[in-house]
């Protein structure tokens, strides 16, 4: 998805992330205009960008099996492996243009992903706006000067939004049935979780 007001080069295609077309975790929002490399960069601070940060930041972490086997061998101190869980393959930055990154994000999670972000290291710039980004350069504007960074990947996280096409189908069938949660508008879980419930009472 395109930010507003943000020019984007699409030379690089509409790739999700670098190969793994058929990981069926890969976010349908982590759309990557790619280039050989391994910085990547986030625009928007908000829940989905600073998810979706998280969520490339650990493409590349050591996995449970290797991690299982150097433990029980002791082949590695239990330190290095600590780092190696949170060292991926991409060193990632956010960039938002509000003083405060994750002002939508729960209080029951919050904490968790706030402490991720800071343990795989991940960059975050507040109170910058993005005006372009071409060529593999992103220009943003922060304090009232305008810099500009490299980068090899650009992710534009810039929220979620409903998605009816089940429901619009199951209406043309004529069955009785109740849309709740995202189906109606993208929201939070426990709304999803009430609307269910609510949905429920009426059978």
């Amino acid at each position: 998805m395109s930010g507003p007001g943000i020019p984007v080069d699409h030379s690089y295609g509409d790739d999700f992330v670098r190969d793994s077309n058929t990981d069926t975790e890969t976010p349908e929002f982590a759309k990557i205009y790619e280039q050989a490399g391994v910085d990547a960069i986030n625009v928007t601070g908000g829940s989905v960008g600073l998810e979706t940060a998280v969520f490339i930041a650990a493409k590349g972490t050591i996995t449970p099996e290797i991690l299982h086997f150097l433990l029980a061998y002791e082949a590695v101190s239990p330190e290095r492996l600590r780092e190696l869980m949170f060292q991926g393959s991409s060193k990632v930055t956010v960039f938002e243009m509000l003083p405060r990154i994750g002002q939508d994000v729960g209080k029951s999670t919050r904490w968790i992903l706030f402490d991720n972000l800071k343990r795989y290291q991940i960059s975050v710039k507040t109170g910058a706006k993005v005006t372009s980004i071409r060529d593999g350069f992103l220009k943003f504007q922060k304090d009232g000067q305008e810099e500009q960074m490299q980068f090899d990947n650009v992710i534009l996280a810039s929220g979620s939004q409903s998605v009816r096409g089940i429901s619009a189908n199951i209406k043309k069938m004529g069955y009785p049935f109740a849309t709740v949660g995202d189906g109606v508008r993208a929201g939070k879980l426990n709304e999803a979780i009430h609307g269910g419930f609510l949905a429920a009472m009426n059978i």
